[in-house]
């Protein structure tokens, strides 16, 4: 692994991230350090810490990537009118968001390519009720 700048261990150190008196300061720094090497910013590491998940932020941020699109890009994307983008986040259990606001990530934009083109052959009411009903059953599943 890479030798890492004392001015980083400096900042792990004043986020509470790293404690070099403490008896697993090496592992720590190691595992910070490979957590860095795999593209994590500082704040996303003090934001997993302090929810206990740090050993996990890297897997976490495979299995669910931050959010880079916005309902604007999402319509423009898909056909789908603005309107019916955010519909559609409604439906699935999500709040409202600005249209501006980056809150739909990459793999999203095939479901709703899948939507767009439910959508030619069903009611609004139709797919919208289809849409509420799978985001429950998906709701039900993870709480099993």
């Amino acid at each position: 692994m890479a030798q890492v700048q004392h001015s980083q261990i400096e900042q792990w150190r004043a986020a509470g991230l790293y404690d070099p008196n403490d008896s697993c300061a090496g592992e720590r720094l190691e595992l910070l350090e490979w957590i860095s090497s795999q593209g994590a910013s500082l704040a996303e590491m003090v934001t997993a810490n302090a929810a206990g998940q740090l050993i996990s932020l890297v897997s976490d941020r495979t299995m669910r990537p931050a959010p880079t699109l916005t309902a604007n890009d999402i319509a423009a994307r898909t056909g789908l009118p603005l309107a019916t983008v955010q519909q559609i986040r409604r439906a699935t259990g999500f709040p409202s968001a600005d249209p501006a606001a980056t809150v739909f990530c990459e793999h999203e934009v095939q479901m709703f390519e899948l939507f767009a083109a439910a959508d030619a052959f069903f009611s609004r009411d139709e797919l919208l009720h289809f849409i509420r009903v799978m985001a429950s059953s998906f709701r039900r599943v993870a709480e099993a």
